[in-house]
């Protein structure tokens, strides 16, 4: 069956169907983006309430109603909760590697039914400087950041699939945060002596990466990763791993992001990229992938805690990562059976590990880690939609809002916006932020708002909707049932 097929058959599941009890609606969007010829790369797709053609005021009040990605070949596929059918709305899709953009306008100007089939919409690409796209005027906060990975080499930066081996490639790349209109005056980021401001830009992405080099490949990574170790300002690294369905690209900028949020405190980021397809339906093939990486990862762990005068290390995952990372820790944990107290944090963000596996290896990665701290959304549509696609009932983790010692648990439910499926709250909203901001920079430097304020991509939402939500994810697990892999 082809994704065209499959998109169609999941409009018809779910456009515009109500669910009783809550009165709520979902109306469900899916097309195709253009890809530049040659570039394959995913592409970030929002839907914002208001017509972007008619009203000039559209980039100062836009209201941002549901957001996903594009897989590797364009298509997507979005649910909006709640639409009246008066409502227009605007679909835009945005590429930070590439500085392409697009959008489309749906108009629904008097009121009816929405149409039963919102398939084939096309975005048409367009440069992403357009005045009229995005957020206006943005400053930039930016550093040079070390990214270890095992996907192969090519495309917009590095593939969807696996290097030869799982060989390892390591380098740099500068990640770039957006700060908002007029902040990020000369002089006065508020930040750690490792990143800089610019001046006023128009790229209007929230974040993006440029000046990708690479360093090591192969046999000479693991002295790559202890020299970006050594190097760390304040004797601290924070290890990332992203999650699934992300490009190169995007979990670089989802590393930035999360980077700039443990400032002012001085530390050296090294971004973990294993071989996500980037791909809607790719979710059991990324599982396995994240398993595979796990074994790399235990190199990584082995080469920033092996070094001279080893730094503290903050290890962060989100989604699937987590899976990689915790696999990864508790292979490591069993190969050093004597060590203690070896790495200094463990963060989860929506933790896609099956709550059972993490209770059976939780003493082992105990003893090595000295803080653990989960994230977690009680209604996360993309986990409840893991559950059901790997065919279990199984809880994650990142769903589980009450823990024991040794785990500190931080339950994001009521802040977690249902925007991205309730899933993408570690830089997206302010309570979280602060949160990470206040847990991990360990500074009495003033409340966490001062350099909160200048992240114009910072909203707490309202809590996910919790049927609506299923509804969604009910919708996909069919799509998946009727799928073979």
């Amino acid at each position: 069956m082809t994704f065209r097929t499959l998109a169609y058959a999941i409009v018809l599941l779910a456009a515009s169907v109500t669910v009783p009890a809550q009165a709520d609606t979902l109306t469900t969007f899916s097309g195709t983006v253009a890809l530049p010829p040659g570039q394959p790369a995913s592409f970030d797709v929002v839907v914002y309430r208001g017509n972007s053609l008619t009203d000039p005021q559209f980039a100062i009040h836009r209201v941002r109603l549901a957001s996903t990605q594009t897989d590797s070949d364009g298509h997507f596929i979005i649910f909006v909760p709640d639409l009246a059918a008066s409502e227009d709305v605007t679909v835009r899709a945005k590429n930070s590697a590439l500085r392409l953009g697009g959008e489309r306008v749906l108009e629904h100007p008097t009121a009816g039914a929405w149409p039963d089939d919102n398939n084939g919409i096309s975005i048409k690409l367009g440069p992403q400087s357009d005045p009229n796209f995005g957020i206006q005027n943005n400053r930039y906060a930016f550093t040079t950041m070390t990214f270890v990975t095992d996907r192969a080499p090519g495309g917009s930066h590095f593939k969807n699939t696996g290097a030869p081996d799982q060989q390892l490639t390591v380098g740099s790349f500068i990640g770039h945060v957006a700060l908002g209109n007029g902040q990020a005056i000369s002089g006065q980021c508020g930040l750690a002596s490792g990143w800089q401001c610019n001046g006023p830009l128009t790229l209007n992405d929230d974040a993006y990466i440029d000046s990708l080099k690479t360093e090591a490949t192969g046999a000479g990574a693991g002295a790559s990763i202890v020299a970006a170790a050594a190097a760390a300002r304040g004797h601290t690294v924070l290890l990332f791993v992203h999650g699934y369905n992300n490009t190169f690209d995007q979990g670089a900028g989802l590393a930035a992001r999360l980077s700039y949020l443990m400032e002012p405190a001085p530390h050296e980021t090294i971004y973990y990229s294993w071989p996500s397809a980037a791909k809607v339906l790719g979710y059991p093939q990324d599982q396995k992938n994240a398993e595979l990486s796990a074994v790399n990862l235990v190199k990584v762990l082995d080469a920033l805690s092996n070094g001279p005068n080893p730094p503290k290390i903050v290890l962060a995952a989100h989604s699937m990562g987590s899976y990689a990372l915790t696999t990864a820790l508790y292979l490591w944990a069993l190969m050093h059976p004597t060590r203690q107290h070896v790495f200094g944090e463990m963060v989860l963000f929506a933790g896609d590990v099956d709550a059972a596996l993490w209770n059976a290896r939780k003493d082992d990665i105990a003893r090595v880690v000295d803080h653990i701290a989960f994230y977690t959304n009680a209604n996360d549509q993309a986990l409840h939609m893991s559950t059901c696609v790997m065919g279990d009932s199984r809880p994650r983790i990142g769903q589980i809002t009450s823990w024991l010692p040794p785990v500190a648990g931080f339950d994001a439910t009521k802040v977690a916006s249902s925007d991205g499926f309730g899933h993408g709250y570690l830089v997206g909203s302010t309570t979280v932020a602060s949160s990470w901001h206040a847990d991990e920079n360990g500074l009495p430097a003033g409340p966490p708002s001062a350099p909160l304020r200048k992240t114009p991509w910072l909203a707490d939402g309202g809590g996910s909707w919790l049927n609506t939500g299923k509804l969604a994810a009910d919708t996909i697990c069919r799509l998946y049932s009727n799928t073979h892999f």
